[in-house]
């Protein structure tokens, strides 16, 4: 009785939030409209996710319990059990039954080592990419979907990745890499925790959506904004202001162009990077990269780190791996802390678009952080979370779709309901008895 008010307590805030678009095809059609529970589909995640850990960490010990991240719990697969998968099946199901405004949803849920043990799907994914072009298919963990500012979390990966081979560090500054003159003790660090002090967006310069320039074009036009910010009413010092927006992560990307195309002495730009140094030795899609606009698909050399990910979610799934892995790392457990501790207090003055609230969050690398839950929404209904106290992490996939466009202002609390809702049901199944 209970979980059936919740369930209509949660598709009435569905269908009052975000008109949905239903679009069902001819049964004669062959795509999946039901929902796929598929135990081979499962086997067939964990063997995608499975990393050559001497490969990716040469040189390195592992699983050593004094020197585990906080994002590491080795009890998972011993506080997950079938009652707690059935609960989160039936919750899922029952999304499916009631509501009919729900076009697509999918899951992934850990379990022990990381592992997939548990996954579901159900609908299509159909928008507009262009004037006359459309993407329409059936939602699988295949299908590369726009996941908007979910992308922060695989930026700030990229980023460890590359620290971990010596090739950057989270304390260079934009004095070394950049050669400002101007807020030049800024490290890669305050970026990508959106500290640095500069701001993070403005209405008079969009140019991190701009298909039609390269990074670095896009970069000197924020540090020449950010001048002018400082001359008229002043800029605050790093870490004093946590001010959300891309800016910061732009910056980040040219200053990861520059430092690597000096430490390999060959011109590098982000999205080679990523291939070389995440897409490729993961094994991930040949598809999957960053782009301006990732709903239109255009603009690789300007792409938006902090927006633009392109990427399916098997191979989002995997990197979140790769940051539980990394956190096992006896070398490198501390960066993975360090995504995960605040970086801000909430009590100093934060800048954030009018549409969001974030009370009791904080917010980390990429992340943000409520108490044991950190996660890295994106505004179409991607949600992935990792639960520090459960020890367990997992990924909602969806995209939204409305007559309106892409999206809706709510989708972020649909997708937070969706998965606190799931959370809750682990959180109870898994009390000691």
């Amino acid at each position: 009785m209970v979980r059936s008010i919740l369930i209509l307590f949660l598709l009435s805030l569905l269908l009052a939030s975000c008109h949905w678009v239903e679009q069902k095809l001819p049964a004669s059609d062959g795509r999946i409209i039901a929902s796929i529970i598929s135990t081979e589909e499962t086997e067939k995640l964990v063997a995608h996710t499975l990393l050559n850990q001497q490969k990716l960490f040469p040189n390195d010990n592992f699983s050593s319990a004094a020197t585990t991240s906080s994002l590491w719990n080795d009890e998972i697969g011993r506080i997950l059990s079938n009652t707690s998968i059935n609960s989160v099946e039936a919750y899922l199901d029952g999304l499916l039954e009631t509501n009919k405004g729900i076009s697509n949803i999918a899951f992934i849920l850990s379990g022990k080592n990381g592992l997939p043990i548990y996954s579901y799907r159900f609908g299509e994914i159909n928008y507009p990419t262009r004037k006359d072009q459309s993407i329409r298919e059936n939602l699988s963990f295949e299908a590369l979907i726009p996941v908007d500012a979910s992308s922060q979390l695989i930026t700030t990966i990229t980023v460890l990745n590359l620290v971990t081979r010596g090739l950057l560090k989270l304390e260079s500054t934009t004095g070394q890499l950049l050669g400002w003159k101007n807020f030049s003790s800024i490290t890669l660090e305050d970026l990508l925790s959106q500290t640095s002090g500069l701001p993070g967006h403005h209405p008079k310069e969009r140019c991190s959506t701009n298909s039609n320039m390269a990074i670095g074009e896009c970069v000197g036009r924020i540090y020449k904004l950010a001048l002018e910010i400082e001359k008229n009413i002043g800029v605050p010092k790093a870490k004093k202001i946590f001010w959300y927006g891309p800016y910061h992560l732009q910056i980040v990307g040219r200053m990861v162009e520059v430092a690597l195309s000096r430490k390999l002495k060959r011109p590098l730009v982000w999205n080679q990077i990523f291939e070389e140094f995440i897409k490729n030795p993961l094994q991930l899609n040949p598809k999957t990269q960053y782009y301006s606009d990732s709903i239109k698909r255009t603009g690789i050399i300007n792409p938006s780190l902090a927006n633009g990910l392109l990427i399916n979610m098997q191979d989002y799934y995997k990197l979140m791996y790769y940051l539980v892995e990394l956190g096992k790392s006896s070398k490198w457990h501390h960066l993975v802390d360090r995504v995960v501790e605040s970086h801000n207090e909430f009590s100093k003055k934060i800048q954030l678009p009018s549409n969001m609230s974030r009370k009791n969050y904080d917010y980390g690398l990429g992340v943000w952080r409520n108490q044991e839950i950190v996660s890295a929404e994106g505004k179409f209904g991607w949600y992935p979370w990792f639960n520090l106290n459960k020890g367990y992490f997992a990924l909602i996939g969806m995209m939204a779709y409305s007559e309106n466009g892409i999206g809706c202002d709510n989708i972020f609390k649909i997708s937070l309901e969706i998965s606190s809702r799931i959370n809750d049901i682990i959180v109870k199944e898994t009390q000691p008895r």
